[in-house]
């Protein structure tokens, strides 16, 4: 697709009509570039321009750039081809008018005498037909199936406030997924707080943590009081539980995609952190000494680290994916509670001091207190959605998710 641009640099631009590929075409000697049209036949471009009155052609690259008409064009404004001829409108005028796309000669008034001329296209039954992807179950798009230049000829894009899956074909809303024990639900929600619905409303003890594989597109939660770990689809269907053995007080539960592992914390009368597949099986202990109440837990992908908080012996600890090189990260943290990590920071909530704090993730220092007198802190999870800008969230027990 091309369009013309009357900023403080004027042009005329192409790209893909997904928007791939943009390029600048033209850019030089233009100034109101008002109305386009494109020659398939010869594989040209034209355009009117209302401050050189000008109709210029180039090729589709902008090679081979010409004058077509220069004279007598008091303000060209639409344009449009069909056959042998160029159509125009032109506000001063009050006309449409034609001539020879070629050598721009044979012009002749079509219409004239209308106050408001704006636009003018040509429509025939006869017009070109071409193939497309798009046009075979639109392309396997869920929504829009655009034509583009790349490889397979077409992508598929989302309307606005839906995004594009994994699979580059289906579209789908943010949800924020939350545990409600008061009300013994799984609620979700849009990112606005529109549409709240149930997700899960019966058979549910007191679920404190849950996590969500955007991967899988499957919910993952804790239950203390029913003494198991669950996994259901994102409408809350096909329900299962997967750890029900061994169980003391499973608290909070993590997710690491790529090896397909799920963590897990267990305030028992022997506090553990515990790993399983995300089936549940292979489910091995990986700490199981000098723990009191380990409540948060996050995995640290870039530095492939699991980080969980322990309130009662007041730290924010750190080891390796498999238990090993175990190190206090944070001391002397009053009762840690939920906990993330980003590029750069450690986030935590905190129950005494009713904050969300941070320390520098590589040292441990540089302490802030980022957001007080916040009662009842709980979980709280960062998010990176799409890669275009990330959002921190603390709630009770609180993820989002592209649903």
């Amino acid at each position: 697709m091309y369009w013309t641009d009357w900023g403080d640099y004027p042009k005329i631009e192409r790209s893909g009509m997904d928007g791939s590929q943009r390029t600048v075409v033209i850019d030089q000697n233009i100034t109101w570039p008002n109305c386009l049209a494109i020659d398939q036949q010869r594989k040209k471009l034209y355009w009117t321009d209302a401050k050189t009155r000008t109709i210029e052609v180039s090729d589709y690259d902008g090679r081979n750039r010409q004058v077509l008409i220069s004279l007598d064009l008091p303000h060209p404004f639409g344009l449009a081809l069909y056959g042998d001829s160029i159509y125009w409108t032109d506000w001063t005028e009050h006309t449409i008018q034609s001539a020879n796309k070629v050598t721009g000669k044979d012009r002749r008034v079509i219409l004239q005498g209308r106050e408001i001329l704006l636009d003018v296209h040509v429509f025939h039954r006869q017009r070109p037909t071409v193939t497309s992807e798009c046009k075979v179950n639109n392309g396997g798009c869920s929504h829009l199936c655009l034509l583009s230049p790349g490889q397979k000829g077409y992508s598929c894009k989302c309307p606005t406030g839906l995004l594009l899956q994994k699979d580059q074909k289906t579209c789908s809303k943010e949800k924020i997924y939350w545990s409600d024990t008061g009300r013994e639900k799984i609620q979700r929600s849009n990112l606005d707080g529109s549409r709240v619905e149930n997700v899960i409303s019966k058979g549910l003890g007191s679920v404190d943590f849950l996590a969500v594989d955007s991967v899988g597109r499957k919910l993952y939660w804790t239950d203390d009081q029913r003494k198991c770990i669950e996994v259901s689809e994102l409408d809350g269907s096909f329900r299962k539980v997967l750890v029900w053995s061994n169980l003391d007080s499973p608290r909070a539960i993590a997710l690491h995609y790529e090896p397909g592992y799920m963590y897990w914390t267990d305030w028992g009368n022997k506090p553990r952190i515990e790993r399983s597949e995300m089936d549940g099986g292979k489910r091995i202990t990986i700490i199981a000494d000098a723990l009191g109440w380990p409540n948060g837990l996050t995995i640290d992908k870039e530095n492939a680290q699991l980080v969980w908080a322990d309130a009662r012996r007041h730290v924010i600890e750190a080891c390796n994916l498999d238990g090993q090189h175990r190190r206090v990260l944070v001391s002397d943290v009053p009762h840690p509670y939920g906990i993330a990590v980003t590029s750069r920071h450690i986030y935590w909530t905190d129950w005494s001091e009713r904050s969300i704090l941070r320390v520098n993730k590589h040292t441990g220092r540089n302490m802030e207190n980022v957001c007080a007198n916040l009662p009842n802190l709980m979980d709280m999870h960062y998010i990176q959605l799409n890669d275009t800008g990330t959002i921190l969230n603390i709630f009770n027990t609180l993820n989002i998710v592209k649903d």
